[in-house]
Order: C-alpha cells, then sequence, then structure tokens
C-alpha cells in the first residue's frame, strides 16, 4: 500500500510545481501590465544581441490576447516548441509512459532537440 502512495506524492508535487509557475506567470504578467517592470535579458544587455528567449515575455502576452499571429511575431521557435513541451507534460503526469520518463527515447529527442533548434535559432536571428 505504500508503495502505491510515492507515485501520488510525486505526481502531486510535480502539479504544485506547474501550478506553482502558473501563478508566477500570473502574477508576473499583472505586474508588466500594471508598472513599467519587466526582466530585462542580461545576454541581450551585455553582448546587444538577441538571444533564443527574447521576446518571450511579449508573445506570452500576445497568447493571453489570443493574437497568434503577434506572438509567432515575437518568437517564432518558442511558439512552436511551448505546445509540444506542454503536450509532453501533461502526457507524462497523466499516463507517466516509459518514453517521456527522463531517460526515455521520446524525452531525449524532445529536450536535445529543443536544445539544438533554440542554438540554431538564436545564431540565426542575429545575422
Amino acid at each position: 500500500m505504500q508503495g502505491s502512495s510515492h507515485p501520488d506524492r510525486k505526481k502531486r508535487r510535480r502539479l504544485k510545481m506547474a501550478l506553482l509557475i502558473l501563478v508566477l506567470g500570473v502574477v508576473y504578467y499583472a505586474v508588466i501590465r500594471l508598472t513599467p517592470f519587466r526582466i530585462p535579458c542580461v545576454f541581450y544587455e551585455v553582448t546587444g544581441l538577441l538571444c533564443p528567449g527574447c521576446g518571450v515575455t511579449r508573445m506570452m502576452e500576445s497568447l493571453i490576447r489570443l493574437d497568434f499571429a503577434a506572438a509567432f511575431g515575437w518568437n517564432p521557435v518558442l511558439f512552436c516548441l511551448l505546445p509540444v513541451w506542454a503536450v509532453s507534460y501533461i502526457v507524462y503526469l497523466a499516463a507517466r509512459p516509459g518514453c517521456l520518463q527522463q531517460n526515455g527515447w521520446l524525452f531525449r529527442v524532445i529536450a536535445y532537440g529543443s536544445i539544438v533548434v533554440l542554438l540554431i535559432f538564436g545564431v540565426v536571428r542575429n545575422l
């Protein structure tokens, strides 16, 4: 009996973490809508180059307004990767398939593929 409650605790902890991230996102959105404060991109401040994450705040604001064209314009790569990450995480939480475990083949494809795509995008967007 005790073994079956352990995965439930882990699942609840992951759901709490996802909820915390969502709450922090909502709070940050309220702050940027009500004040001039935004988290600056340190990479851009130091180098003058756009990092792969530049534009993500404006992209998320556009998504909240359901302005998908503008969201895509702010950061097209993250716009395309977010649904992949979200669906993968939801499937992982719901079914825990082996392919999405940390050493699973699909987890590795998504993780390493995302890193490669983001690095390429980071270079190409500054050419």
